[in-house]
């Protein structure tokens, strides 16, 4: 993951910078509105993805494969 996670501010201080924005928006708002930060990341694709992708079996996937750790080629879990 990226040091700025997806922030447009390049500065080295853009964190400090961000909670400041934040605090001022709190500090700001009328009654009832409230600001939060949600982080929501995506991991890359995984074994079990090329595996669904690339193996015959991806119909039976729901009931047989996704209950498993692997096929014997892959591990997915």
């Amino acid at each position: 993951i990226p040091e700025d996670f997806g922030l447009l501010d390049t500065s080295s201080d853009r964190w400090q910078r961000f909670k400041d924005k934040v605090a001022s928006l709190r500090e700001k708002a009328t009654d009832g509105t409230q600001y939060k930060v949600i982080f929501i990341g995506r991991h890359g694709e995984g074994y079990h993805n090329v595996a669904m992708s690339t193996k015959p079996y991806c119909d039976n996937w729901p009931n047989h494969w996704a209950l498993r750790d692997g096929d014997g080629d892959f591990i997915w879990g």
